[in-house]
């Protein structure tokens, strides 16, 4: 109907005001979501398509577990240190005493430091810990050098792993001094300056739109590397999560994206937005 009212509107010219007046008031009670940086009425640059795009797995876990996305690793200006939270929900009606370990490694397996602490989760209980640890003579990601460690997180029950989750991990530092007094306004990776060469992708392709199978992804990175560019944009939704992995092996910088463009505002829409911000950030 709405490809209809908008030939409409293109061959009569007097009506087309009242046409996409009555179009955008349409969009109130859909969850179709534009790109927005395009005048042409009908342009839908950045919209989601609906349904599952994404392979899906039905994964069961112990009862005591750690949180989808619940590792959160990070590290100083300095990279002599790092930073872990982990989030671990008790699903039991009892209270759990567990060990939780995390395994700091080279990429050759070399264990670098391993910490484990006994703590007890109420009944139903979520909750967030926090550690941290020196690192001595870091191997630094860079774009020549993508260097990756490896953290392995466990919870062990009765002396037995019942929950492991494995988070790569490149150490560096980044600055982009947009402030700075002296007018350098540079990006820095490790202290040296890099120019940003960087592309975005939207990741549609005739026939799948936003469905994907790992082959094309890996395809579309190697001709990203093989054109020369050494940042990516994604444009303008979270991709599958194999291009961060990829980026991250592959030595290119990553500056994910979750879009705000609509053609359409609710109440409902901003709680919903929020919260899917805040899972996705994770």
């Amino acid at each position: 109907v709405w490809t209809l009212d908008i030939t409409d509107a293109l061959c009569n010219g007097k009506n087309e005001l009242k046409v996409l007046v009555d179009r955008q008031a349409m969009q109130t009670e859909s969850p179709w979501v534009c790109g927005g940086c395009s005048s042409e009425w009908g342009f839908s640059e950045g919209s989601q398509p609906f349904g599952i795009f994404r392979p899906v797995s039905l994964i069961e876990t112990d009862a005591v577990r750690i949180e989808p996305f619940g590792v959160h690793i990070w590290n100083n200006a300095a990279c002599d240190s790092v930073f872990i939270d982990t989030e671990i929900r008790n699903y039991t009606q009892q209270v759990q005493q567990i060990e939780l370990v995390n395994k700091f490694t080279l990429a050759s397996g070399k264990q670098v430091f391993r910490h484990a602490e006994t703590v007890s989760l109420q009944a139903g209980e979520s909750r967030v810990f926090h550690h941290a640890e020196a690192v001595a003579n870091v191997h630094r990601w860079s774009l020549d050098d993508p260097y990756l460690y490896a953290l392995s997180t466990m919870i062990k029950r009765d002396g037995k792993t019942t929950d492991e989750m494995r988070t790569p991990f490149g150490i560096r530092n980044i600055q982009w001094p947009i402030s700075s007094p002296t007018g350098d306004h540079r990006f820095f990776l490790n202290g040296q300056p890099v120019f940003i060469n960087g592309t975005c992708e939207y990741e549609h392709i005739l026939g799948n739109s936003h469905a994907f199978t790992p082959e094309q992804i890996r395809s579309r990175v190697k001709q990203i590397t093989n054109a020369g560019f050494n940042a990516f944009r994604e444009a303008h939704q979270p991709h599958n999560l194999l291009y961060q992995q990829l980026f991250d092996e592959q030595g290119i910088l990553f500056w994910s994206q979750f879009s705000a463009h609509i053609w359409y505002d609710t109440p409902q829409f901003r709680d919903n937005f929020k919260r899917l911000l805040v899972r996705w950030i994770k």
